[in-house]
């Protein structure tokens, strides 16, 4: 009970300080919930959103089907997603044409294993990351697309995937470089179209 006061005032300074605008503390000791408080604008029933252990948990999901043998790491993406095949590339070095930028045609196609190991070449969404202004007006772009993922109706989802994500360049050549982007939650709609169910439930 000493330590679990502990924990209440750790996360009251926390929430105090503006550090966050609430949480959710569970403990578990022997399979039996012995402490859960909500702090700050959370309550107990506040659905949380678990941003980068999410894509552990998909990345783990899916290579069940893979071990399974349904998908094999070197499946084509476009197999599930036929519109992958039409990705461009951003020529390097960039230069501009009309709106955007030139492109090259994919070199090779990007496979399950360019997503899960982050290597497909789509931009990060993270503008911040590159003083190159070519590759922060894609990053710019991807976030604009990942912005919609979150915030897709059920029916909007599949457009998103289908046909808007190909419309943003790739920053390389698929397997030609890492950068961690949108691979998990594409690997997270091949699962819902494979397997028929909502992600949450596979």
């Amino acid at each position: 009970p000493e330590t679990l006061q502990e924990v209440k005032k750790w996360a009251e300074t926390y929430v105090g300080n503006l550090q966050m605008p609430g949480m959710v503390v569970t403990v578990a000791h022997r399979g039996t919930v012995v402490y859960n408080e909500a702090f700050g604008s959370y309550s107990t029933d506040t659905i949380l959103a678990l941003q980068e252990m999410g894509q552990s948990i998909v990345a783990a999901a899916f290579l069940t089907l893979i071990d399974t043998k349904i998908v094999s790491l070197d499946d084509e993406v476009s197999k599930y997603i036929p519109s992958f095949q039409e990705f461009r590339v951003l020529k390097q070095p960039p230069t501009q044409k009309g709106s955007g930028y030139a492109t090259d045609p994919l070199k090779e196609p990007i496979r399950i294993k360019h997503l899960l190991n982050h290597t497909w070449g789509f931009p990060a969404g993270r503008p911040f990351h590159s003083n190159d202004s070519a590759i922060k007006t894609l990053d710019l772009r991807a976030q604009q697309i990942y912005d919609r993922i979150l915030n897709a109706k059920p029916g909007d989802v599949a457009d998103i995937f289908e046909n808007q994500l190909v419309k943003v360049p790739l920053i390389f050549q698929p397997g030609h470089g890492f950068r961690k982007s949108h691979g998990i939650e594409v690997l997270s709609y091949i699962i819902t179209k494979i397997t028929g169910k909502s992600i949450d439930e596979f």
